[in-house]
């Protein structure tokens, strides 16, 4: 998870490791005993969920601006 997300420190917009960085979360959250963690870990999941649909969004539009 540390080097997942030293790779977004370095490349804010790298899709693909935001992507897997919350299902490694969402995995954390399953092997947590304590809800408070587990919830902290599914929110985080949440998060990092939207950052990546977003930037998906945002990358098929400017593909379909240079199309045209």
């Amino acid at each position: 998870m540390k080097a997942l997300q030293k790779a977004i420190d370095l490349k804010p917009d790298y899709n693909e490791a935001i992507a897997y960085l919350n299902l490694m979360y969402r995995e954390k959250a399953d092997l947590e005993a304590d809800p408070a963690a587990r919830n902290a870990d599914i929110a985080k999941a949440n998060e990092l969920n939207e950052q990546a649909n977003n930037l998906l969004k945002e990358q098929q539009a400017k593909e379909a601006q240079t199309s045209k």
